[in-house]
């Protein structure tokens, strides 16, 4: 063994002491663990909230039969009696839907069947509240699926509050009662005409004996009102129309998570649809025409591959939205190998060559750039890998200023299971026939879940405090969503769970000292929530949070119309600059901070109208036509992995060696493509420069072939 001279130990020494002392310490005023104990599980007993969304299995419930049977229901939190407290609404599966009225001091009642929103026959998945027809009260859409073809059970309700404890479901009568496979929608004003439209996220039925019909081949064929995301115009007098052809929104995807959203910085409502399975995700940019185009490819270089949950809010405080979208990546190198297939590189190819983008099985964190692009830096931030998750909250869960990361997480059986598929496939070999299906819904494994809170360092890299925060019991939980369920100026959260009852979690981070501020952006004129409210923070002369506000949010669910900041040890707000829907911005000066401000839009002092965000030029800019002639390189195909299957990535197409010298003297780079064997040739790149037009600098290229 070569022993090292004592010299160069301790230089080694010294280099690793240098380095833990260059780490840079976290701004964050509220490290984790530091004064912080986190949340405290109220017990059904004390909060009365008993809503368990149970999944019996039989022979004909059971996920064998239909995919999406575990996929578990969502929630929404709003104010439905205008008391001042939030209530709380449940969705079920196959059993009736539940609304909670709020009590005060972590008591709810059951008042479903009194207020007739028990969703009806059928299965519903999605939950929001939204004032649809701005009378002041909010009003609850309900989203509905199935695994059959009965569309009737399958329409969405639309319960109207009739402001005395009761609702009417008047959707048929309104046109939104469609009939599709509805995972969840979400209401606002696309077309900027001061009322709400709505964004049904439809998906193909994933019934098995449906779903091998959907494919590439047929999609034209079966992609309708029932299979598509439909968008809905509000025409007034509680009317809507179906506008999703003319929009450009018609789509054949497995729509999983919705969020609406301003990404170009215009402020004119985007609308992000996550997907699940081979269709890749959509990013809906609007027009300003009543239209939509979708930019997925020009924002991002790959996307997360059966796209969940996801949230949008600014991470990193930089006054830009940045975007989380959950997947299904094992937690750990067990969880990795016994629950999730690896991916196929020939699938994976074949799906990027029919344009479905580059996708990749883990969770994705698309940092905002500035410049209209986005990169994925999960790993980078340590939250790639959170197992079978379903919804993501973006909330400060610690009011230190920094946006944290809440995640439900689980699924009742493990049904990619690799030892289950092993024992399924034995069975087939030995023509042995099991005695019902239930012999092999009862060979999958049963692993409950912890949950996932990433606690934000301000450096781009989140920790997971779940277990320190008291949030770490395993479940199989789905939708979720926060709330300040007790007006103390901090977030609660409520989760909906399969097989046990709801989670109901009392935050305690007023007893930190850290600082708040909440807002309720409305129109008081009608009362209702201001959806495309953006607000900003700045403090000591600069931007310190911002945040843009939609409440629906994370996986089948809508929080609290509210928006909250935590401040940390900022004690003091310079001002608060709100952008309108309508495109008016108002400033608030000086902001009292712990305190929840409500903004009337229709009353407060316009400042001036709405400029759009000053887009970051590129750093470089595209000069390949200035090759004459064009060259393109063409690889070989070869498949490394079946060679070498543990390579870490394909060493056969490195592409063509690149050297750059001045070859001729005359000061200017010029470079040279060595070409593989297969295209015979190498080339040399010339600068080439007309004299007039040397001060500009404005270069020529040409190809000048030499055969080997």
């Amino acid at each position: 063994m070569k022993v090292l001279p004592f010299q160069n130990l301790i230089n080694i020494l010294i280099f690793i002491v240098l380095c833990l002392g260059c780490k840079p310490s976290p701004s964050s005023s509220n490290p984790a663990g530091s004064g912080y104990t986190g949340f405290a599980t109220l017990p059904s007993s004390q909060t009365h909230v008993v809503n368990s969304n149970d999944l019996p299995e039989s022979v004909a419930t059971n996920t064998l039969i239909w995919d999406s049977y575990y996929n578990g229901g969502g929630v929404a939190a709003g104010d439905v009696n205008n008391d001042g407290l939030t209530d709380l609404y449940f969705t079920n599966t196959m059993k009736s839907n539940a609304l909670y009225i709020n009590k005060g001091n972590f008591v709810f009642e059951d008042i479903t069947k009194k207020a007739g929103v028990d969703g009806g026959v059928g299965v519903s998945w999605g939950a929001t509240m939204a004032d649809i027809n701005s009378d002041g009260w909010l009003d609850i859409y309900v989203s509905k699926s199935g695994a059959s073809q009965n569309y009737e059970s399958q329409r969405n309700r639309c319960y109207m509050n009739n402001r005395n404890g009761t609702f009417t479901d008047k959707a048929k009568e309104m046109g939104i009662d469609n009939a599709g496979h509805t995972v969840q929608a979400a209401f606002f004003d696309y077309d900027m005409d001061s009322d709400l439209d709505l964004f049904v996220m439809n998906q193909p039925s994933n019934a098995r004996a449906e779903r091998s019909k959907y494919n590439d081949d047929n999609e034209k064929e079966f992609t309708n009102e029932t299979t598509s995301d439909r968008l809905f115009r509000n025409d007034g007098n509680m009317k809507f129309t179906d506008v999703s052809d003319k929009a450009g929104v018609t789509s054949f995807i497995y729509g999983l998570g919705l969020k609406i959203c301003d990404l170009n910085g215009d402020q004119w409502p985007d609308v992000y649809v996550a997907s699940d399975y081979n269709w890749p995700d959509q990013i809906l940019i609007n027009n300003h025409d009543g239209t939509f185009t979708d930019k997925v490819h020009e924002y991002f270089d790959h996307l997360s591959n059966f796209s969940m949950g996801m949230d949008i809010g600014d991470l990193n405080n930089d006054n830009l939205d940045d975007i989380f979208i959950l997947d299904m990546a094992g937690v750990n190198h067990y969880r990795s190998k016994t629950n999730m297939p690896s991916m196929n590189p020939e699938k994976f190819w074949k799906l990027v060559a029919s344009g479905k983008h580059y996708q990749y099985m883990h969770n994705v964190l698309q940092l905002n750039r500035g410049n209209g692009t986005f990169s994925d830096i999960a790993y980078q931030a340590g939250v790639a890998k959170t197992d079978w998750s379903w919804g993501v909250l973006f909330m400060d869960a610690d009011n230190d200023g920094w946006q944290d990361i809440y995640i439900s997480n689980g699924i009742k059986r493990d049904l990619r299971n690799s030892d289950f598929t092993m024992q399924f496939m034995k069975m087939i070999d030995e023509h042995r026939v099991p005695g019902d299906i239930m012999e092999l819904v009862k060979m999958m494994p049963i692993t409950p879940m912890s949950n996932f809170m990433y606690h934000n360092d301000g450096h781009l890299h989140f920790s997971d405090e779940a277990v320190k925060w008291g949030l770490s019991q395993l479940s199989f939980s789905s939708g979720c969503a926060f709330a300040d369920l007790d007006k103390d100026g901090d977030l609660d959260i409520v989760v909906n769970n399969v097989d046990s009852e709801a989670f109901v979690y009392e935050n305690k981070a007023q007893e930190t000292g850290n600082h708040y501020l909440q807002f309720e952006p409305k129109s008081m004129t009608s009362g209702r929530p201001a959806e495309g409210t953006r607000i900003t923070l700045y403090a000591n002369g600069k931007v310190v949070q911002t945040q843009y506000f939609h409440p629906v949010r994370g996986f089948m669910s809508s929080s609290e119309p509210i928006v909250h900041f935590g401040l940390g040890s900022t004690d003091k707000i310079d001002s608060a600059v709100v952008v309108w829907p309508n495109l008016n911005v108002c400033i608030i000066p000086k902001p009292k901070v712990d305190t929840r401000i409500l903004l009337d839009q229709d009353k407060t002092i316009v400042n001036r109208k709405f400029t759009p965000h000053i887009i970051i030029g590129d750093w470089a800019t595209d000069q390949s036509s200035a090759i004459i002639p064009g060259f393109v390189h063409k690889e070989n195909e070869y498949d490394d992995y079946k060679d070498q299957v543990l390579l870490p990535y394909k060493i056969s197409c490195l592409g063509p060696a690149l050297a750059v010298a001045d070859i001729n003297g005359d000061h200017l780079d010029d470079f040279l493509l060595v070409v593989p064997k297969v295209n015979r040739a190498c080339c040399i790149c010339k600068v080439q420069m007309e004299n007039s037009r040397r001060q500009q600098r404005n270069h020529g290229l040409s190809i000048l072939p030499v055969m080997h």
